[in-house]
């Protein structure tokens, strides 16, 4: 869908009292409008002559919108595992003309809430589907925006697979993005934010995007541990290692072995946890494995819409 949205947009303070006319903005979304799963990622490009101050999911979430040319600002915009129906991407400008104002890009939710509330329910009564915008933070991706200074625009252009000798990733996944974990059959109740890909112990785990190294260690449920921060807000983490091979503030690309696939923490078998998490809210890995984030890819391949005011 591509096309002039003349829309009323709220505007929020003018200096002298007088509207300021003849500005444009260009919002480019990517994969599209619409939300097939929960932990999707939406690319975003805006071209503007006005400052993108910030990018929110309904006022209640805000994402940080980076300048990556003279009127060109980009994001990646985390949906969370909570989302479950229709909601808007509100998009805040100013000038330096005190002008300011919001614009509001409509999202369209297609998610089977049955499937993510319960894995198999044998019941389901009444259900009421609802978005929450409470969401569980990856603790280790806090650091990120320490490092924010050291890592550039590159980091997050060019995903790789941790195992990039395997030839299907993606059907090597045990343990999917956003359904309720079960242990020997019973539903636990807790939600799996990330993706388990079972590997032989001791098989190398390679960075999906080039970055500094932010944390590594031992947690009671992650095990041994490797934390990543790519830029943009971005950070993954790679969990029950049986050997971490990196340093803490090291430097890696794709080409470098973090750590050996092992079973420790809380875990059944030797596997990888993946979570890739976006301003400490993680999102499912699966988008990055399937969608190009790269600022040309958004705006070539993405939808369109453009405001006038």
């Amino acid at each position: 869908m591509r096309g002039v949205l003349k829309l009323v947009v709220i505007f929020c303070l003018v200096f002298g009292g007088s509207f300021a006319f003849g500005y444009e903005a260009k919002v480019f979304l990517y994969p599209s409008n619409v939300i097939l799963k929960k932990g999707e990622v939406i690319g975003v490009i805006v071209e503007s002559d006005l400052t993108l101050e910030n990018i929110s999911l309904e006022g209640n979430i805000s994402f940080k919108p980076y300048k990556i040319g003279e009127n060109t600002f980009y994001s990646l915009v985390p949906v969370p595992h909570t989302v479950l129906t229709d909601f808007n991407l509100v998009f805040s400008f100013s000038s330096n003309e005190s002008f300011s104002t919001n614009l509001v890009v409509p999202i369209s939710v297609i998610i089977d809430p049955v499937f993510y509330a319960k894995r198999k329910p044998k019941v389901i009564k009444e259900l009421v589907v609802t978005n929450s915008f409470v969401v569980k933070t990856n603790k280790f991706s806090f650091y990120g925006d320490l490092f924010a200074d050291l890592v550039t625009d590159r980091f997050i252009t060019s995903f790789s697979s941790p195992f990039p000798d395997s030839q299907n990733i993606l059907s090597e996944i045990k343990d999917g993005y956003g359904v309720n974990r079960s242990r020997g059959g019973i539903i636990q109740g807790r939600i799996h934010l990330g993706v388990d890909i079972p590997k032989f112990w001791g098989t190398k785990i390679y960075s999906v995007f080039d970055g500094i190294v932010i944390s590594k260690g031992r947690d009671r449920r992650a095990g041994n541990f490797v934390a990543v921060y790519h830029g943009y807000g971005v950070s993954s983490v790679y969990m029950h290692l049986s050997k971490i091979l990196v340093d803490r503030l090291q430097n890696v690309t794709t080409n470098d072995v973090l750590g050996l696939v092992g079973a420790t923490g809380r875990a059944t078998g030797a596997h990888l946890h993946l979570g890739i998490s976006i301003n400490g809210i993680y999102v499912d890995p699966v988008s990055f494995f399937e969608n190009n984030y790269s600022p040309s890819n958004i705006v070539s391949n993405g939808v369109s819409y453009t405001f006038e005011f």
